[in-house]
C-alpha cells in the first residue's frame, strides 16, 4: 500500500527516459557514494545547516549520473553518530510533499512524543513547492527531541523513504504519513515490539481520525500477530503509516526500492515490498497493536475508485516482482487467491493488476539497462 504522501500527477514520472534518470539501484548503506540528494537543517545540530549537495558528473560515457551521487552533510552526520556512542534508539521518519497544513497537524501530535528511549524525527521534503520547509522549521524549534528537515528533491515515495533511513541515527526506523497523529507512547511500544532480536520489521494499529473518512488504509486488529521469517507476504498485510524496521534488516536488503511508491513508475507499494524482502531474508516480523497513530486522510467515497486502481497496480506490480524474486508458487498461489476476491467484487482490478504486472516488467527493463550503462 502507498503511503499517504500525496504526489502532483505532474510530478509523476510517466516516461521512461525520466524514470531512468531519476530511479537508481538501492541505495547501499553506509556508503560515501551513493547517498541521496538532499539538504539537511537540523535545529539541535546547526552544523549541517542549509546544506545543500550537487551531483556529480559520472564517468560513465554515457552521461548518465543516476549512479554517482555525493554524500550529503546529513548523512555524513548520521554515519558519525552510528559510529560513536551517540546512537539514537529510534528514529521516526514523516514523508511528505506540498502539504504543509496536514504536516503541521502530523507534527503537533509529534511533538506530545514522549520516551523513555534516546528518539530522534525527520521530516522528508519530497521536493515541496509550499511552505513544508519554514513549517518543519518551526515545529523543530519547539520539539523536546532532535528533530531534522532534510529537503530530497528528486521525486518519488519510495526514495524519500531511504533519504529518511540513511539520513538517521537509530537502530530502529520507523515510518508515518504527514496526515497520521502519533500516539504519545508509540515510541516506547514500537521499541517494546523490537525488544526480540529476531524481530526485523513491526506493523502496529492505524485508527481512523475522522469518522466520516472511509474505511480505508487503517488496521485495527487488536491481537499481537508473529510472523516467522521468509513468511508469503500480500499487499495490505502492513501500511506504511505505521511501520517500523531493525536498521541491520534494511541494510541487509539495501534499503528501499525506489521503483516502487507513489511518484515512481509503479506508483505504489514500496513499504509492503520492503516488509517482503525484510521477511525473505530471514527476519521474523510483528504486529503491535499498542503502537497507535489515527490516520486523517480525508478521503471520501467518491475518491475510493482512482484509490483502488492505484492500490490494484500497485497490488500486480508486487505480486509479479515477489515471485520473481522468490519463486515460491504456494505464495504466488495465496497472492492469485487474494486478486481473484478483490476481482470478484470489482472485475475492473484484474486489468489494473495486469497493468502493474506490465510496469514491474518495464522496471526489469530499465534496470539491465542501468546495469549495462554503468
Amino acid at each position: 500500500m502507498p503511503l499517504g504522501v500525496q504526489i502532483r500527477d505532474d510530478a509523476i514520472m510517466n516516461s521512461s527516459q525520466r524514470n531512468e534518470t531519476a530511479c537508481d539501484q538501492h541505495i547501499k548503506p553506509r556508503s560515501t557514494t551513493r547517498m541521496p540528494h538532499v539538504a539537511a537543517t537540523c535545529a539541535q545540530d546547526m552544523s549541517c545547516a542549509d546544506a545543500t549537495l550537487r551531483r556529480k558528473p559520472s564517468d560513465d560515457s554515457t552521461g548518465n549520473d543516476s549512479m554517482a551521487i555525493s554524500t550529503t552533510a546529513s548523512a555524513r552526520h548520521a554515519e558519525a553518530c552510528r559510529k560513536s556512542d551517540q546512537m539514537t534508539d529510534l528514529s521516526l521518519v514523516v514523508c511528505t510533499r506540498n502539504r504543509a497544513r496536514s504536516l503541521a497537524n502530523c507534527l503537533d501530535h509529534m511533538l506530545d512524543l514522549r520516551s523513555r528511549f534516546k528518539i530522534e524525527a525527520l521530516v522528508i521534503d519530497n521536493g515541496s513547492s509550499d511552505n513544508t520547509r519554514d513549517v518543519a522549521l518551526a515545529k523543530a524549534k519547539t520539539a523536546t527531541f532532535p528533530m531534522r528537515y532534510i529537503f530530497e528533491d528528486r521525486p518519488g515515495v519510495g526514495r524519500a523513504m531511504n533519504t529518511g533511513y540513511v539520513s538517521s541515527q537509530g537502530s530502529i526506523v520507523a515510518f508515518t504519513d504527514d496526515d497520521c497523529y502519533v500516539d504519545s507512547n508509540l515510541c516506547d511500544a514500537i521499541m517494546q515490539g523490537f525488544e526480540d532480536p529476531a524481530i526485523g520489521y513491526m506493523g502496529g494499529r492505524i485508527e481512523l481520525f475522522d469518522p466520516t473518512d472511509a474505511r480505508i488504509t487503517i488496521d485495527e486488529r487488536t491481537e499481537i500477530i508473529a510472523y516467522p521469517p521468509n513468511r508469503p507476504i500480500f499487499a495490505g498485510m502492513f501500511h506504511g503509516a505505521n511501520l517500523a524496521f531493525r536498521r541491520a534488516a534494511l541494510d541487509m536488503i539495501n534499503g528501499i526500492d525506489p521503483w516502487f511508491g507513489p511518484g515512481s513508475l509503479v506508483g505504489s507499494g514500496a513499504d509492503i515490498d520492503a516488509v517482503a524482502r525484510v521477511s525473505r531474508a530471514g527476519w521474523a516480523g510483528l504486529y503491535q497493536p499498542t503502537a497507535v497513530v489515527r490516520h486523517h486522510h480525508g478521503r471520501k467515497l467518491d475518491h475510493l475508485p482512482s484509490l483502488r486502481r492505484q492500490y490494484a497496480i500497485g497490488r500486480g506490480a508486487f505480486n509479479a516482482k515477489s515471485f520473481h524474486e522468490s519463486f515460491d508458487i504456494i505464495g504466488l498461489a495465496r497472492a492469485l487467491r487474494i486478486s481473484f476476491l478483490v476481482g470478484r467484487e470489482d472485475p475492473r482490478a484484474y486489468y489494473y493488476e495486469l497493468v502493474g504486472v506490465a510496469r514491474y516488467l518495464k522496471v526489469l527493463q530499465q534496470k539491465r539497462r542501468l546495469a549495462r550503462m554503468s
